[in-house]
């Protein structure tokens, strides 16, 4: 009983705070508390208006995403039940979206402005065995609307 109530929920959106300290000069966020000896591999990317990253899953990694500038829709879903969650994230709230091994993401811009993320990942990238694996879905999609 308890297993098929497993199967039939969405993925669990995780939000981590992050210690915000703000003054005339900006924001700092300091990321390292938050994750600890966890931090392995980190890359940035940027998302052009109208275009999607991700759209794959880990099988043994965990990810957390940071928008730093922008808008994203980020949608997630389990790769064993296809059940799906979805999360609007801002470069205004400075916050980590955990990605746990087997949920697949897919990270969307649909305003008219380039988003830029920070990527942080649990272990370092092999290039051997890279544990990307795609998920084919359809994924419903939202027009473009502007920003703020």
């Amino acid at each position: 009983m308890f297993k098929r109530r497993w199967l039939d929920l969405k993925p669990k959106i995780i939000l981590l705070n992050l210690d915000v300290k703000k003054d005339d000069r900006g924001v700092l966020a300091e990321i390292s508390p938050v994750l600890k000896n966890r931090l392995k591999h980190m890359f940035m990317a940027t998302i052009l208006p109208g275009k999607t990253r991700g759209n794959h899953y880990h099988k043994h990694k965990t990810e957390w995403i940071l928008v730093l500038e922008g808008k994203v829709l980020v949608t997630l879903v389990d790769a064993k039940n296809k059940k799906q969650n979805q999360i609007e994230l801002t470069g205004l709230t400075p916050q980590l979206l955990e990605v746990v091994p087997h949920t697949s993401v897919k990270i969307s811009n649909h305003t008219k402005r380039k988003a830029i993320i920070l990527v942080i990942v649990d272990e370092a990238f092999n290039l051997h065995d890279p544990d990307v694996w795609q998920l084919t879905l359809s994924y419903s999609t939202p027009s473009l609307k502007d920003d703020p």
